[in-house]
């Protein structure tokens, strides 16, 4: 399974140096052959990747799974006709449309890394997310099975 990140921005963001962190462990341990990171804006890369980072223009050549960390990114990739599989990674610090979290969790499933974040989530939607030990893409390749 081919596992991707799309964010918004590089930058020096929690969330952020998180899924840099996972992927990179994942590369080194063996557990993936490659990862990539899909981005809107460049800035300043928190850590050295051992990943492919693309901008967001070449998303239309990904196959695998897309995992949105905002609801923008989100949107984005939910209008580009390709074969990935797209999921989204709910970060309860960020302001949600209730209404598009709810259509959302009709239309792809959600991740979260928090059992507050995935209360919250059943809390507005009534979906049961799936919850996540870390960003890692091992993690998220079991999570989805």
């Amino acid at each position: 399974m081919n596992v991707a990140f799309y964010i918004n921005q590089i930058n020096k963001d929690e969330k952020t140096v998180a899924i840099f962190n996972g992927l990179n462990a994942d590369i080194e341990s063996g557990a993936i052959d490659n990862g990539s990171v899909f981005y809107k804006e460049i800035g300043q890369n928190p850590v050295e990747p051992k990943f492919g980072m693309f901008n967001s223009t070449d998303i239309w050549h990904f196959t695998g799974t897309l995992i949105a960390t905002s609801m923008e990114t989100f949107f984005d990739a939910i209008k580009a006709v390709n074969k990935y599989s797209l999921v989204y990674l709910f970060d309860g610090n960020k302001r949600h449309d209730v209404f598009s979290l709810i259509g959302m969790s009709k239309a792809t499933k959600i991740l979260t890394t928090t059992e507050e974040d995935q209360k919250e989530v059943y809390r507005l939607t009534g979906f049961k997310p799936i919850l996540l030990e870390n960003v890692n893409p091992s993690t998220v390749q079991k999570a989805l099975g």
